[in-house]
This record gives C-alpha cells, sequence and structure tokens, in this order.
C-alpha cells in the first residue's frame, strides 16, 4: 500500500551519502531555507549507509527506513554506483528513491546511474542560491508524488 507523503503533509527521512562535510552541511542549510521538514541521517560512504539501512557491523538500523537517498557518486571504500548496485539487488531497500547529487557530470556516470534505476541525477550547484532553488524544486516536487510504503 503506498502513502502520500510532502514535506508540507507529513516529515520525511533522508539519507544523505557524501563523504565531503561541507557538502553535508550546505545541503542541510539549503534544505532548511527551501523550507523542507525532513529528518536527515548521515553516511560518508556507501558502507557506512548499507551498514545504517540494514543493521549490520554493530551499527543501529534506521528505523522507519530513509523514503529518499540523496548519493554521491565518487566516495571512498564504496562509490555511489557500487551501493545503488547493491540496495537494488535488496528486497527490502530497492523501491527507496535514490537521487545522485554529485559534481560529476561524466556521460558514464550518468548513464550508469540510469541504467540503475535512480530517480534522478542531478548536478551539485556551487552557488548556495541555486542549491537552495534546487531544493525548492525537489520539495514541490515530492510534494505531488506517491511514494511506497517500505515497513
Amino acid at each position: 500500500m503506498s502513502q502520500q507523503l510532502g514535506f508540507m503533509k507529513q516529515n520525511i527521512s533522508v539519507l544523505h551519502i557524501d563523504d565531503d562535510e561541507v557538502d553535508k552541511m550546505m545541503m542541510k542549510q539549503a534544505m532548511s531555507k527551501a523550507g523542507m521538514d525532513y529528518t536527515i541521517h548521515n553516511a560518508s560512504d556507501g558502507i557506512e549507509a548499507l551498514d545504517k539501512l540494514r543493521g549490520t557491523n554493530n551499527v543501529e538500523a534506521l528505523n522507519p527506513l530513509p523514503n529518499i537517498i540523496l548519493l554521491d557518486v565518487n566516495m571512498p571504500r564504496m562509490s555511489g554506483h557500487e551501493f545503488l548496485e547493491e540496495i537494488k539487488q535488496d528486497e527490502k531497500l530497492r523501491r527507496i528513491a535514490v537521487i545522485l547529487l554529485t559534481t560529476s557530470e561524466s556521460p558514464e556516470d550518468v548513464n550508469t546511474a540510469y541504467d540503475g534505476s535512480i530517480m534522478a541525477y542531478l548536478h551539485k550547484p556551487v552557488d548556495f542560491d541555486d542549491f537552495i532553488q534546487t531544493f525548492k524544486t525537489l520539495k514541490a516536487f515530492w510534494d505531488m508524488n506517491t511514494w511506497p510504503d517500505l515497513d
């Protein structure tokens, strides 16, 4: 059964996977300035994120699972593409909406990501006002959509 989720309607849980601390901080501030009501969880790479999603390696599992994953491509230990491949093979995790938010504009990265069933591939804005506008656009999109019930 699916449920209508929107930032104006109820809280959305977001898992942001990025190894850059400045990018994590900018994203959180931009989401706040865009008027998003959200719970944000952070992971520095795909392995840490999988531990949080699955509750492995003595890491408490996120409960409930996040509705959306914002994923960087270039990370240590496990790339965004490797992470995406892993969760899309997992019955419990594969319906989580994944948006790549990255500095990579490589056509190969774009194609690989869409082959992995991502929702969108977004280039990280450099300008903070552009970052806020990106999240305003995402908020409008998320407010109009129905998301799968993952529990």
